[in-house]
């Protein structure tokens, strides 16, 4: 039991002192102007197309689409350049994982833990993985899902297709088959999109242990570097 507090105390502390400094995303002010300015025509640009799709203005649809398009290819263009891709990891990428691998370190050491014994970081790898699979909201729930997933959505399916497609002519027919088939292939694809985003909101806490684990392993396998880190 004392152990598990003292993982959970360690688990709560890497939320607060790292994953609360270390933010995912890149903010504002480390994007160039050329960025920030395709960025707010994307958005000025979606705003216009809704307004001109609901007040059924073609020539500003057009025009929005346009900018949209322009703006973003600019983006991605101009983000995939080499000169580009290296200001992205050397003043970007490679500062914020310094800093983090920093702030693990400091974490670990505060709770006495060897960064350098190998043995003991397996143990606390395979201590937030047992942990892991009590924060799995899912694996309760899944097989309720399955069942009704088998028992309610499946027939369901099953007779609005076949009153869909009974007694139509052959054309109808190839038609509203295609059309199902689109169907079933957008809620194939709809479906991992809408489980990733209810998971990181219902299983957050596995999601930061399965972050917490990859420090860990990076802690393992930067251990020459930790020595230059620290030395800093």
């Amino acid at each position: 039991m004392e152990r598990k507090k003292m993982f959970n105390t360690l688990y709560r502390k890497y939320k607060v002192d790292v994953l609360g400094i270390i933010s995912p995303w890149i903010s504002l002010k480390e994007m160039k102007v050329y960025e920030k300015a395709c960025l707010s025509i994307v958005i000025f640009g979606a705003f216009l197309t809704v307004v001109s799709t609901h007040f059924q203005i073609e020539l500003l649809e057009i025009g929005a689409i346009l900018c949209i398009l322009i703006a973003g290819g600019t983006l991605g263009i101009g983000q995939n350049m080499k000169s580009e891709q290296r200001r992205i990891v050397n003043d970007i990428i490679q500062p914020s994982a310094c800093k983090r691998m920093k702030l693990v370190v400091q974490l670990l050491k505060d709770f006495e833990i060897d960064i350098y014994d190998e043995k003991q970081l397996d143990r606390l790898i395979a201590r937030a993985r047992k942990e892991q699979e009590e924060y799995d909201f899912w694996k309760d729930v899944r097989p309720l899902f399955d069942r009704i997933a088998t028992y309610v959505f499946i027939p369901i399916f099953t007779i609005f297709l076949s009153d869909l497609l009974k007694d139509v002519e052959l054309v109808l027919l190839i038609k509203r088959s295609l059309v199902v088939m689109c169907l079933c292939i957008l809620i194939v694809m709809i479906f991992p999109l809408f489980s990733f985003i209810f998971n990181g909101i219902l299983n957050s806490d596995k999601n930061n242990l399965e972050k917490f684990i990859n420090d860990i392993e990076d802690v393992k396998i930067f251990s020459k570097t930790l020595l230059e880190l620290h030395s800093e």
